[in-house]
């Protein structure tokens, strides 16, 4: 007479939710990540035509280094067989040849 109770921890369908609201929180979420990419991808792009117009070889790969690659000092320096301080004086001429728009 009695209707048994089920005690197993399971979900059943009295508890389920609508999702919907979730997934468009997801959906958001996704386009934000999309536009902020894109905005990274021309923000690289720009970055790296201007170092591509400098003139020293030198100051355009140590730029390329530090900030496109993310190399720390240490390793640009070991990198181009240099000493820490002649790449510093590097970084120093390029970024008053680096044309900031």
């Amino acid at each position: 007479m009695f209707p048994s109770v089920c005690n197993d921890g399971m979900p059943r369908g009295s508890s389920q939710t609508d999702l919907s609201d979730y997934m468009a929180e997801i959906d958001a979420a996704i386009e934000d990540l999309k536009e902020e990419r894109l905005e990274k991808i021309k923000i690289y792009r720009e970055i790296e035509m201007r170092i591509r117009c400098m003139k020293d070889e030198d100051e355009q790969e140590v730029l390329r280094m530090r900030y496109i690659k993310g190399m720390k000092w240490e390793g640009v320096a070991e990198k181009m067989k240099y000493s820490y301080r002649g790449v510093l004086k590097i970084h120093g001429r390029a970024l008053e040849n680096f044309e900031i728009k």
